[in-house]
């Protein structure tokens, strides 16, 4: 009787302290990063916009395990074919504080939905995971970097990340 009762105290205990635990760490993605941003009640999540970028990030909460910030630049110039294209900084950080980074490009025209992709990048903006990226012109990478760089900066403004663009 009294082994089913220690065994019910440390049952108990694991549990609390997993919850306690889960708790801590979604306070800190929320605190260090989602209420970084905005709410904005006309869209009914967190965004703001700026003169020539807008920045998006989820609220935490203790289910979910990550949380997401997006920060785009539109209507870059491009070429002849694809005039103006949306280049955006993905990032997701776990609650454990693993964090990925996804630089895409866009061109929402007509006819022009194929063209673009992503490219998976480390914390020097570094391509990364070749097999992962989804990229129709190698050269959108190298032909945009001071747009790439721009993001860079926004993002270690608003969330402190220490990106490096080299």
């Amino acid at each position: 009787m009294k082994k089913r009762k220690n065994i019910k105290i440390i049952i108990t205990a694991v549990i609390t302290m997993c919850i306690l635990i889960n708790v801590l760490l979604t306070c800190n993605l929320e605190l260090n990063y989602s209420k970084k941003v905005d709410y904005n009640e006309e869209k009914h999540f967190r965004a703001e916009e700026h003169d020539d970028y807008y920045i998006t990030a989820s609220d935490a909460s203790f289910f979910t395990d990550e949380v997401s910030m997006d920060i785009e630049l539109n209507d870059i110039y491009y070429n002849e074919d694809n005039k103006t294209i949306t280049i955006s900084l993905s990032i997701y950080i776990d609650k454990f504080g693993k964090k990925t980074y996804i630089v895409r490009f866009d061109d929402y025209d007509e006819g022009k939905e194929d063209f673009g992709g992503y490219v998976y990048v480390d914390q020097n903006m570094n391509p990364i995971n070749e097999e992962e990226t989804n990229i129709t012109d190698s050269s959108l990478y190298e032909n945009n970097r001071a747009s790439i760089l721009k993001l860079t900066e926004i993002a270690n403004d608003k969330w402190d990340l220490n990106l490096k663009f080299n």
